[in-house]
């Protein structure tokens, strides 16, 4: 590993943990003697109930809700149980994986998502440095990961949600197809797509890698062609297979779990922009204030990275437009009609890319301001997350 990387991403993985773990914890004591009647909502599951100390709850608990006890309970049980016939539509690896370790050793299955979570964090943060410093430098690189880090839903990051390791997967696959390993990139993103769907969307982007590489070539037929081909390929097929595997073990279509058991539904883009925005305006509330903003930021990035496609690679764009078009194709009536997109916007790299090169340009009074700023917006909504907010 090389070093300044290295350091980058242990320092940085180590200060979001303790931050988060300490923010939360900290919350937690302090409001969990007024919320006594909340607590099925808030931090004792009765659909994966776990029994821990004050401090356990605090740490661990507190997780114990939203999409992570749905993890828990497919690690725990396994996707026939069941109580798991509306988590058949996540994905298997980061759940099968917590599994594995629960098996081997036992642990508490809550503390063993987070120690992965963690781990995966370090993962994303070096694979980001050593992306950017080979494109753009050092400087850059620094604040690529400070600026993910500092990202007000991160925390999501480090809890028992499967982002971090979809951004060390995603990463893993680009830069070892840049390297032209193109085996391992396949094999990387064959495993990005077995922990989020959207990883399917890395074929596209793998493509135009490896068609790059040929035409460099002047398209000059040769065996590399046919490993760059599995390569790009092996996202898309991995994540056909699990919609197969679901097929043949008898579990209803994704959409139909996704709209009986959580009310989402898919549409297109604008459709679902429009009646994000238009609530804003007719039913306002915290997380749909919120979600609209969300989206209309990364939205407006998006574009300006676009005017800087002289300085970003392609298969950027391609992995960044794909995904921001599934994220705001999804809509619900639970909350807020783009529920959870700021949480799925942290696996959209390039833009903390450019945040990263954006923040090295700063003078070092600017940089401190903004990174207390976004370090308080992170923060604040820890604190909302510990009394029950839905933040993503």
């Amino acid at each position: 590993m090389k070093q300044k990387p290295f350091q980058w991403a242990l320092t940085t993985t180590f200060a979001l943990r303790l931050g988060v773990s300490a923010v939360l914890a900290l919350g937690w004591t302090a409001i969990r003697p007024f919320i006594a009647s909340a607590l099925s909502q808030l931090g004792e599951n009765p659909l994966f109930p776990v029994s821990y100390s004050a401090w356990g709850e605090a740490l661990l608990g507190i997780w114990n809700r939203y999409d992570g006890y749905r993890y828990f309970l497919l690690a725990s049980r396994g996707y026939q149980d069941p109580a798991n016939i509306a988590n058949t539509v996540f994905y298997p690896l980061y759940p099968m994986l917590i599994r594995l370790v629960w098996k081997v050793t036992g642990l508490d299955i809550i503390a063993i998502s987070l120690i992965l979570s963690t781990l995966t964090t370090f993962f994303a943060f070096y694979l980001l440095a050593l992306t950017v410093e080979d494109l753009y430098g050092s400087q850059p690189a620094k604040y690529a990961v400070i600026s993910l880090a500092i990202y007000p839903t991160a925390f999501f990051l480090v809890g028992p949600y499967t982002e971090s390791l979809f951004i060390a997967l995603t990463l893993a696959a680009f830069y070892l197809a840049r390297k032209e390993y193109w085996l391992l990139a396949g094999l990387a993103g064959a495993l990005a797509s077995l922990t989020r769907g959207p990883g399917v969307f890395t074929a596209f982007a793998l493509a135009w890698v490896a068609y790059r590489q040929w035409r460099g070539r002047e398209f000059a037929w040769s065996p590399q062609l046919i490993w760059s081909a599995l390569g790009a390929a092996a996202p898309g097929l991995a994540g056909l297979g699990f919609i197969l595997w679901r097929k043949w073990m008898g579990f209803a279509p994704v959409a139909e779990v996704l709209e009986q058991h959580f009310s989402v539904r898919m549409v297109n883009p604008i459709t679902g922009l429009f009646t994000a925005w238009q609530m804003m305006f007719t039913n306002p509330s915290f997380s749909v204030i919120l979600d609209g903003l969300t989206a209309a930021f990364w939205i407006a990035l998006f574009v300006i990275l676009i005017k800087k496609a002289d300085r970003i690679p392609v298969e950027w764009l391609i992995y960044f437009g794909l995904n921001l078009v599934m994220v705001t194709s999804k809509v619900t009536t639970v909350v807020s009609p783009l529920q959870s997109i700021g949480r799925y916007v942290l696996v959209l790299f390039p833009g903390f890319i450019f945040f990263g090169n954006w923040l090295s340009q700063l003078t070092t009074r600017q940089r401190f301001w903004t990174i207390v700023a976004s370090s308080t917006l992170l923060f604040a909504l820890c604190g909302l997350y510990v009394i029950g907010f839905f933040v993503g």
